[in-house]
């Protein structure tokens, strides 16, 4: 859900944002089902990204607006500061 609402609110996941996860959730947790580096395929797989430029952006812009209404109001950017508006189209 973080890495959704992280593509909302930066209306992309880059490969830096990826790796930040990475260190930030271990992936040795035995009982998961998905670790941190299968994520962005499944949300993929499962029509909520697809590949863009190196990262991840949303599939449907409806969706991103959604999720972004949603969840990206009080949410706090792994990366900082770097929201949607600041370089953003």
């Amino acid at each position: 859900m973080e890495m959704l609402t992280e593509t909302a609110v930066k209306a992309h996941l880059d490969g830096y944002t990826v790796n930040l996860y990475r260190a930030h959730f271990p992936s040795d947790i035995e009982d998961a089902t998905t670790s941190v580096e299968d994520a962005p395929h499944v949300l993929e797989h499962d029509g909520y990204l697809e590949c863009f430029d190196g990262g991840y952006r949303f599939v449907s812009g409806s969706l991103e607006d959604w999720w972004l209404g949603r969840h990206g109001k009080y949410s706090e950017s792994v990366v900082g500061d770097q929201r949607r508006g600041q370089g953003a189209d």
